[in-house]
């Protein structure tokens, strides 16, 4: 179950850079919010290989969600993300 909702999270943020105009060069500062535990442990023990699949150069994992987050639907779980080039 987590890992379908790991893909899913990394297939968002992947869209996310293509609708800003990023290309697979570009590497990113991301930032993380995760309503649900299980998922936000998940993700932090992922956070290399999420880093590698999405480009991101740094990661973050937010306690709260900020104004400018994009906000995602995986499943049940709100995820939030904001990212900036690097």
């Amino acid at each position: 179950m987590l890992q379908s909702l790991y893909r899913e999270v990394v297939r968002s943020i992947k869209a996310a850079r293509k609708n800003t105009g990023l290309v697979v060069l570009d590497r990113i500062e991301l930032y993380v919010h995760a309503e649900d535990e299980k998922l936000l442990s998940y993700l932090k023990k992922m956070k290399k290989e999420l880093g590698q699949h999405v480009g991101a150069k740094t990661i973050n994992f937010a306690a709260e969600v900020v104004e400018n987050d994009a906000s995602v639907q995986v499943e049940e779980t709100l995820v939030a993300i904001r990212f900036t080039k690097v």
